[in-house]
């Protein structure tokens, strides 16, 4: 998947990304595949350089609502993440 590494303190800080079953890094509630074609998507929405807007209409419906489900789930993912993390830390584990 390809994370810009300039960009990787930011994504692990918002527990975006995981390892999956195969040991290949994706989003955090999706796919290989699914974070394959997210992060595709998102490129093309931002590859105008004079007109990101252009990126964005050229973005067919099917794309738009493949987003949206894609990203939904990836969020659902996240916050559940964190909402354990802030959960262990309210209350944790004595040993």
């Amino acid at each position: 998947m390809p994370v810009n590494e300039a960009e990787r303190p930011f994504l692990e800080e918002m527990r975006m990304l995981k390892t999956d079953e195969d040991g290949r890094e994706v989003l955090v509630g999706l796919t290989f595949d699914e974070s394959e074609w997210y992060f595709a998507y998102v490129a093309k929405l931002f590859a105008s350089d004079d007109d990101e807007a252009q990126g964005r209409s050229a973005a067919t419906r099917t794309e738009r609502s493949r987003y949206g489900e894609l990203h939904s789930r990836h969020e659902a993912a996240r916050q559940q993440i964190i909402m354990a993390e802030a959960e262990g830390r309210q209350h944790p584990i004595k040993h």
